[in-house]
């Protein structure tokens, strides 16, 4: 941060975490702090190359259980491949010159009675960098459902028009672990700040085949070491997630869908994962069966529960501004810490309901 602080004025300095950390990436991959600037390895280098490369290497480490890469794997990704292509030292260890650029550091495989080089594997200095760097790859994937890149850079339209293929995508980007709560963080500000994709075009194509997707139940049947339910639960939440964002507050459930939704919406909030906040803001959730959703913390304010089955539940610190409860049942729900500003309670099942009408 010290390296940002000391390179902008007041005027422009980045106003968003993703803008401080896009701009600290550039300063790091131009060593500019350096009186000898960047090493020489990497002079030619452009820093759009080297941040694809490392992007890559982020989500391949964010993803597998070890949250480290073995020097093995690197030969094996394709932007590191180029990255030594341009470099023309093609027999060099990719490692040393991202180690170098101050990006990773060298650790020793868990194996620690072998002396083998290859098994020392390399890791990321700074896990902040890291998860905002993944999060860049999950929006850049998901913006691959009505974009992608010419090998030449030049952007092309390619709109992926079937449920199936904007499955995989959506997969492909979420399925393989749960996000965590820096990168929901990341991947916010990241959409929020996007100025080059068309965002209400991908909010239409998503929208245009939600109904086919919840009846898929986000599976997608590939070779992963995920269970199938948790990586159908990982995907649905990232779908959402983006979803909720692109949106602006005007969420929609299909109506054929929304039984689906339901049950993965149950499922999902069962696990109770930490940073998983559910926006469900103006979304139609009448006439279902919910009961002990957990639905803390989430934003449901407008949302409409009018004849639905909600017992149980956990409203625990959930924003309930005008929710409609017409009719639904609420017994033994609980309402502490929720805000319930111009909520519709009016014929709601309220027996053994918890903190609800309390000072």
């Amino acid at each position: 941060m010290h390296l940002v602080a000391n390179s902008c004025t007041s005027n422009d300095l980045p106003k968003s975490i993703s803008g401080i950390y896009d701009k600290l990436f550039q300063k790091i991959a131009n060593r500019d702090w350096s009186n000898e600037g960047q090493i020489s390895e990497l002079r030619n280098i452009e820093a759009a190359d080297i941040k694809t490369c490392m992007q890559d290497l982020a989500f391949m480490a964010y993803t597998n259980k070890r949250h480290y890469l073995l020097r093995s794997e690197l030969a094996s990704l394709g932007s590191a491949q180029k990255f030594m292509d341009d470099l023309r030292r093609n027999g060099d260890d990719v490692s040393k010159y991202l180690m170098i650029s101050f990006y990773m550091r060298e650790v020793k495989e868990v194996d620690e009675e072998s002396d083998n080089r290859k098994n020392y594997a390399i890791e990321f200095v700074h896990d902040s960098l890291q998860y905002f760097l993944v999060a860049e790859e999950m929006w850049e994937k998901v913006c691959k459902i009505i974009s992608d890149t010419t090998s030449k850079g030049k952007n092309k339209i390619l709109i992926h028009d079937t449920a199936n293929g904007i499955l995989k995508i959506l997969f492909s980007a979420f399925h393989h672990k749960p996000l965590s709560e820096d990168i929901l963080k990341y991947l916010l500000d990241i959409i929020l700040e996007e100025k080059n994709t068309d965002k209400p075009q991908l909010f239409q194509q998503l929208n245009k085949f939600a109904e086919e997707l919840l009846e898929s139940n986000f599976l997608d049947f590939v070779n992963s070491t995920i269970k199938p339910i948790d990586a159908a639960i990982n995907t649905f939440y990232g779908y959402w997630f983006v979803m909720s964002i692109l949106s602006e507050g005007n969420n929609t459930i299909p109506k054929e869908g929304k039984v689906e939704f339901c049950k993965l919406l149950q499922i999902h909030t069962l696990q109770r994962f930490q940073g998983h906040r559910w926006n469900l803001k103006n979304a139609n959730l009448s006439d279902s069966i919910l009961s002990k959703i957990n639905l803390s913390n989430a934003n449901l304010e407008g949302a409409n529960f009018s004849n639905t089955n909600l017992s149980f539940a956990d409203f625990s610190n959930a924003d309930l501004r005008n929710a409609n409860f017409y009719n639904a049942d609420l017994s033994f729900a609980d309402f502490y810490g929720a805000k319930i500003d111009g909520a519709d309670f009016s014929g709601a099942k309220l027996f053994g309901v918890q903190n609800l009408f309390t000072e």
